[in-house]
């Protein structure tokens, strides 16, 4: 892939990701544009594009819905849309461990156990239908941390 075809697509991605309103940007408000992004993300803030820089572009424009999302342990998958799945699953009280971008196998676990809660086809497979069923619970679901939600549930079913 050429220079100027790596540029445009971090322009397009610093764009979704409402960074940058435009691609008609000098080279200097690209750099500032990425030193923006870099810090966001905990990178080196530099403005320069690397390796780094672009893996992290790579995940971050990804948004729950645009793909599915399963696990394949010889290629995880990774991206916001993994860490805002794995952060509505722990919402909802499921237990995924720590929240980190990456589609792993307790990820897959998570999505399995809310599947069979909801009564969809439990197959640990994030696609459109759980991605709406996510977005649905969401709503409904909601009021605090999970760890205080079941110690409050304990307390009203063992009582004071």
């Amino acid at each position: 892939m050429s220079d100027i075809d790596v540029k445009a697509g971090v322009k397009n991605t610093l764009i979704r990701l409402g960074i940058i309103n435009n691609s008609s940007i000098t080279e200097n408000e690209l750099s500032q544009a990425l030193k923006a992004f870099q810090q966001e993300r905990g990178l080196t803030v530099n403005g320069d594009i690397n390796d780094v820089t672009l893996a992290a572009l790579e995940e971050a424009r990804w948004k729950l819905g645009d793909r599915v999302l399963q696990y394949v342990p010889q290629k995880l998958l990774r991206g916001d849309d993994v860490a805002t799945l794995q952060s509505r699953l722990v919402e909802m009280g499921f237990n995924l461990g720590r929240v980190d971008g990456i589609f792993g196998a307790r990820t897959e676990s998570a999505v399995i156990e809310f599947q069979k809660s909801t009564g969809a086809k439990a197959d640990g497979i994030c696609g459109p239908a759980t991605v709406i069923a996510l977005m649905r619970l969401t709503k409904v679901v909601s009021g605090g941390a999970p760890t205080a939600l079941r110690e409050n549930a304990d307390r009203i079913v063992k009582g004071p």
